[in-house]
């Protein structure tokens, strides 16, 4: 396992060998959920500051359409994550 997620892991109660009873499932598919929408929260932060950036330097509406795109679809797929796997707010 990677270093992030034997993090999450021992959070859920992985003790770094084998799962113990305290070991909670639920939690660490919630955990790893979570960080992926994470992911998706840096992406629309990126493209929010990329399309400023445009705005600024006054470039193509294509440059921004294509920002744009990205936030949105990062937020479409944030919001699926949460959906699917039930962790709508």
């Amino acid at each position: 396992m990677n270093e992030r997620i034997q993090e999450l892991a021992k959070q859920a109660g992985y003790n770094g060998h084998y799962a113990t009873e305290e070991f909670d499932v639920d939690e660490f598919a919630r955990l790893l959920v979570l960080e992926c929408v994470k992911f998706c929260d840096e992406v629309i932060k990126e493209s929010e500051i990329a399309m400023e950036q445009c705005k600024m330097v006054k470039t193509s509406d294509r440059l921004m359409m294509l920002h744009d795109g990205t936030r949105n679809g990062a937020q479409m797929s944030k919001n699926r994550f949460k959906k699917h796997f039930g962790l709508e707010e």
